[in-house]
């Protein structure tokens, strides 16, 4: 993840404890605005007020995508 920017998701990517926490790693290290995430499969729904990927309506939200802020 140190030298990868891109982020593909899918259902069983979502589903992927590993996953997570390479998203969770490039987030920390990287920043949001360095990171582009590309939806292979699936949906997934951003929510301005709360700054998040919304679990609910978004098949492949990772969880550390769906915390506030």
């Amino acid at each position: 993840m140190d030298r990868s920017r891109l982020i593909v998701l899918s259902p069983r990517a979502a589903g992927s404890e590993w996953v997570d926490r390479e998203v969770g790693y490039g987030l920390e290290h990287k920043g949001p605005h360095q990171l582009l995430i590309v939806v292979a499969e699936g949906q997934l729904h951003w929510d301005e007020a709360t700054r998040r990927f919304v679990p609910d309506r978004s098949a492949v939200a990772l969880p550390v995508l769906t915390e506030p802020g």
